[in-house]
């Protein structure tokens, strides 16, 4: 990887988000950017682009997705040859599809985006960035998320739940600090970010219940 060329670009979009191409070009949400409280963030979330690349998961994806493939079609083919009519054979095979979808292709998903985050720390980390803030990232994610109502179950999902990456960053702390002193990296400051963050996050969940009660006072009301 010594030779690959690396170039990000802004993207004008609301959107919380960020993709990495093979080729090294990574490209980064208004939005996202938005959220990020200070470079630390920003260098975790672009760490974890570049360990997409660095792991190579866009050739494992497609050798993926064939292997996958061979068996979709020899599902459908069975489908299509043993059901006598083809409105059943045609929900079968959606359904078929939607199986797959989440038993297996939405799982590997989430796989692969875990793979990168522990590479992702290790970059930051290697680049003296403290990791520590990352998880502050994924917890306020979390907390916008409650706030704004966006509810999705993570088997439904191609990432994992912010809130469990936020918490795996945690876990990963003492060997990313490890990685840091080996790379002669200045020392962190000795108040640890997560614990300024705890605070704000209490503060916020106090605000996330007290809507909660109010709309179900709401609810309440319009039923008597």
């Amino acid at each position: 990887m010594k030779d690959q060329k690396w170039k990000v670009a802004i993207i004008s979009s609301e959107d919380s988000n960020a993709f990495v191409l093979p080729t090294g070009h990574v490209y980064v949400h208004e939005g996202l950017l938005n959220m990020v409280a200070n470079d630390d963030q920003l260098a975790v979330i672009l760490a974890h682009e570049l360990a997409h690349v660095v792991l190579g998961h866009s050739a494992e994806k497609v050798s993926y997705a064939q292997i996958t493939d061979i068996f979709v079609i020899i599902a459908m083919a069975a489908i299509w040859t043993f059901l006598p009519f083809d409105g059943i054979a045609l929900v079968t095979q959606a359904f078929y599809e939607k199986v797959v979808q989440i038993l297996l292709d939405l799982p590997y998903s989430r796989k692969l985006e875990t793979e990168a985050d522990i590479v992702g720390i290790k970059l930051a980390a290697k680049a003296c960035y403290d990791i520590r803030e990352g998880s502050n990232f994924w917890k306020q994610m979390e907390i916008n998320d409650k706030l704004n109502q966006v509810t999705s179950p993570q088997w439904l999902s191609t990432h994992p739940l912010h809130l469990q990456r936020g918490q795996l960053i945690d876990h990963l702390v003492p060997k990313a600090i490890a990685v840091r002193d080996q790379c002669g990296c200045p020392p962190l400051s000795s108040v640890d970010p997560r614990e300024k963050f705890k605070k704000f996050e209490e503060a916020m969940e106090n605000i996330i219940r007290s809507q909660q009660a109010g709309q179900n006072l709401k609810q309440i009301n319009v039923l008597m």
